[in-house]
This record gives structure tokens, sequence and C-alpha cells, in this order.
């Protein structure tokens, strides 16, 4: 079975945004030639071009099913990203898609979701709510490696000093983004 993904990019204020995404629709779309719950999935998201071209080198590699890229925009992607950052939208439709994720990874990046918009929580903190406490340092390896920035809002786990700490889109931008979700 050949799954077919989509590739794009557009420029936002923090920087260009790369994104893989893929459209699916529930079966009877094909017997009646309507659209039935659309939803959109999201495989990757972020500002930085090395990590997408390192997503797509491992999107190569897997056999089954194979995966293609094929280059197409999605104005839900954009349209939420760009209202996100607008402070218009607080939570996206997008549902993640984690294809390259160890159990533990997975269960940090679900934790991170529930960081509440405009909040933050410590890497300690998430490392307990994830199921891991102690694993501080591993929270942050995982975060790190989160394939879809916002969507997981990694940018919501700072350092129990206060500090912001690390961020995979550039420190700045995670200053912008807990700047964006503060109230006026």
């Amino acid at each position: 079975m050949k799954v077919t993904l989509y590739s794009s990019s557009f420029n936002t204020a923090i920087g260009c945004i790369y994104y893989i995404w893929g459209n699916y629709f529930q079966d009877d779309m094909q017997k009646t030639g309507a659209a039935v719950n659309q939803e959109i999935k999201i495989y990757f998201l972020s500002n930085t071009p090395d990590s997408y071209n390192s997503f797509i080198e491992r999107l190569g590699g897997i056999k089954a099913p194979e995966y293609k890229i094929a280059d197409k925009s999605s104005r839900t992607v954009e349209s939420e990203v760009k209202a996100y950052l607008e402070k218009k939208l607080k939570d996206f439709s997008m549902v993640p898609v984690f294809l390259f994720s160890s159990a533990i990874q997975q269960k940090v990046w679900e934790a991170a979701m529930k960081i509440p918009y405009g909040k933050v929580a410590s890497y300690k903190e998430l490392a307990e709510s994830a199921g891991f406490s102690g694993a501080w340092r591993a929270v942050g390896t995982a975060l790190g490696k989160n394939p879809v920035m916002l969507i997981v809002p990694c940018h919501r786990v700072i350092k129990s000093d206060g500090s912001i700490g690390h961020f995979g889109g550039g420190e700045n931008v995670k200053e912008l983004l807990l700047g964006l979700e503060q109230p006026d």
C-alpha cells in the first residue's frame, strides 16, 4: 500500500515553516464522492530546514507501507498556524502522527499536549505527569525530538528556575511563543 503525504512550506513571523501532512476521509467518501469528516494529520511541522531534511530522509527509509511525498499545501495547516501566531487560535484541529517515536517520547509528547495555552510546566513537572518522575533530562531529550512544534507545545516547558531552556526552533522563537500566549 502506498501512502501519499504532502509537503509544503510558508513564511511566518517565526520564519519559514516546513510541514508534512496527510488528508484522510472516511471510506464512504469514495462511494458518495462527498468529503465526510475530513481530518488533517500532521506528521512534521518545524521552522528549521535541517530537521525537515532529516525527517524526509528517515521517511525515505521506511519500506512498508511506502510513503510517497508530493508537493501540496494545506489551507488548514497554514491558516491555523497563522491564526495561532496572530493570537486568534489557542487549540489546533490537526492530529499529530508520530512515525518515529519511542514509547517514552510519545508519552512525553502526549503529556506536553495537555499543558494549556498560556501556561508553562517545568521539565521536572512534565516528567512526573508523563510517568517518568526524576527523568527530567530524558524529557528534555524527548522534547528535542518533537516533530510537530506548536501542535506538541514543547515551548511551554521551561527550567525549574524559570529560565526558558532549549528549544529546537531557537530560544528566541521560544521566548516569542511564550510571550504570544500571555494575555494582553
